[in-house]
């Protein structure tokens, strides 16, 4: 009986999927499946797939036709999973040494959660260096934790619920919710953070491991690539806000607290780098606009945020160099 299910959404991922595959089959129980869906791929993700196959049966492969957006294919690799828990898993990524021995002790020990978020491990691009980054819940959670409150549970780990290779969710209670919502309007890359939002409703018993079980490959986003600077940062704050505000409401001290943590934990930094990079005037111009919507209630955006769009990009450099010494450096 299959018990957990790695489930990988992919598009054109060919260079490094092998070496996500090769991570989970070294560890894998008769428990694990691996669940792939291809957002129709134009490489070799296909052929390496079917290779994989031969060597590990439990892979279920599907591939669409053309590309349907990331959302569809974040349900569609659910829908083809058959184990009682999903591990969303990205593409690029890898599994730790041990995590999953460790994930199904816990599912174990912990019957009837929604669902679970894992820590993870920041490398660089080619995985060989670790790095610094911004710690989960802002450093609020320094060990396991059960959540038996909805609210609280998104105020500490709503944020988090974006980095998609971090969630484990029940797949009955997932396909409960999908089947029963209309998820069109949450189609900018986070449908994900939305369905588990109203899983937390059904049932708000979710357990955070602070072990950090999955490897980030770094520098390597497909939604920047695709659609540049301001696409990405409309994703990340204007797509990510509705759904907080749908799930919870305006006034609601979650909203609050969600995107008090997008602010302080990654909005400055952001900008610093897109400033470095030679942002155009008319790019900070819009990305002023889109801050200033969802953030003017804040203060620390008018005082830590805002001023930096009047600051030359040439002069941003030493705040850079802060920033990363801060939070990105090597270790």
């Amino acid at each position: 009986m299959i018990k957990l299910s790695l489930c990988i959404p992919t598009y054109n991922r060919g260079r490094f999927i092998g070496e996500t595959i090769e991570s989970i089959i070294g560890q894998a129980t008769d428990e694990v499946e691996i669940v792939v869906s291809d957002n129709g791929s134009d490489d070799n993700t296909e052929e390496l797939i079917r290779a994989y196959q031969k060597k590990f049966p439990r892979i279920r492969y599907f591939r669409w036709d053309s590309n349907v957006g990331a959302d569809r294919n974040f349900l569609k690799v659910i829908e083809l999973a058959t184990g009682d828990y999903c591990w969303f898993m990205g593409s690029d990524d890898r599994i730790e040494s041990g995590a999953l021995q460790h994930i199904l002790s816990q599912l174990a020990y912990h019957p009837g959660i929604a669902g679970a978020s894992v820590n993870q491990t920041i490398y660089t691009p080619d995985l060989s260096s670790e790095l610094k980054g911004v710690p989960v819940a802002g450093g609020k959670l320094n060990s396991d934790h059960v959540f038996n409150d909805a609210e609280k549970c998104f105020s500490y780990l709503g944020l988090y619920f974006g980095y998609l290779p971090g969630q484990i969710v029940n797949r009955s209670l997932w396909n409960k919710i999908v089947n029963a919502e209309t998820l069109d309007p949450y189609f900018k890359a986070y449908v994900h953070v939305y369905v588990m939002g109203k899983m937390l409703r059904v049932n708000p018993n979710w357990l955070y491991l602070h072990r950090k079980c999955v490897g980030y490959r770094s520098g390597n986003d497909s939604f920047l690539q695709e659609g540049g600077i301001y696409k990405r940062q409309v994703i990340a704050h204007a797509a990510f806000e509705k759904i907080v505000r749908d799930l919870f409401g305006v006034g609601s001290r979650t909203y609050r607290d969600v995107l008090s943590m997008a602010l302080t934990g990654y909005m400055r930094g952001d900008l610093v780098n897109i400033k470095v990079n030679g942002a155009s005037a008319k790019l900070q111009l819009q990305l002023l606009a889109l801050y200033s919507k969802f953030y003017w209630r804040f203060i620390y955006y008018w005082l830590k945020v805002f001023p930096l769009f009047f600051i030359p990009n040439r002069i941003v450099v030493p705040l850079r160099n802060h920033y990363q010494n801060r939070h990105r450096g090597t270790k």
